[in-house]
């Protein structure tokens, strides 16, 4: 299950790098943190649609 999990956070990751060049450290790390795999599914398919990182709602 780690690995899925991984797979996803990668997955977002690249989509988020690919819409805004980079990534803050403070995202990344609650990214990280995540052990959802439907969370990051969810925050994968805001990340598709979003137009700046507060898109995300990860406050």
């Amino acid at each position: 299950m780690e690995g899925l999990i991984q797979g996803k956070r990668e997955t977002l990751l690249l989509l988020l790098n690919h819409h805004f060049e980079s990534v803050p450290s403070e995202l990344l790390k609650r990214i990280e943190a995540i052990n959802n795999a439907s969370e990051l599914d969810a925050l994968a398919l805001k990340a598709m649609d979003a137009t700046a990182l507060s898109d995300l709602d990860m406050n």
